[in-house]
């Protein structure tokens, strides 16, 4: 699978926040019930009640873990070196079964595709088209084959 136009430090921090969010969800299960229960949790005895602060404790260290992780991630989005070019180009050839990605688009190659060929997104029709590529000119036609 290519994902051209990805930035691969923002998925590493998304990854991390989907990590933290599983566990925090995880966390949350037992205790959902209690939610809104105000005179059910009073009811509990000590022990259990200290068990809940020190899940909450867990959960709002989680909490902050995760928040660090969304500015981290805003600033990698935002920062003046990602610029996303979302076109493969393909010198040689590309093998059946490769999968392109992008944020908006898929395809899979069933058959094998020769160069030199640019591979761009086609947002219309949310797939990605080989278009014919000329080495130190660019992409010269409109398109090469589709497959």
């Amino acid at each position: 699978t290519l994902e051209p136009g990805i930035n691969f430090e923002a998925r590493r921090v998304e990854d991390a926040m989907d990590a933290i969010g599983e566990k925090i969800e995880e966390m949350l299960r037992p205790v959902k019930s209690f939610f809104g229960e105000k005179a059910r949790f009073s009811a509990l005895p000590e022990e259990k009640k200290a068990s809940f602060q020190e899940l909450f404790d867990a959960f709002l260290e989680l909490r902050d873990q995760y928040l660090a992780l969304c500015a981290e991630r805003r600033r990698l989005l935002a920062s003046e070196e990602y610029q996303p070019v979302k076109q493969v180009i393909v010198r040689k050839l590309i093998h059946p079964d490769v999968f392109i990605r992008t944020d908006l688009c898929m395809k899979q190659f069933k058959r094998q595709v020769t160069g030199p060929v640019a591979l761009v997104e086609d947002l219309d029709n949310a797939t990605i088209r080989p278009k014919t590529y000329v080495p130190g000119k660019g992409i010269v036609e409109e398109e090469k084959t589709e497959d």
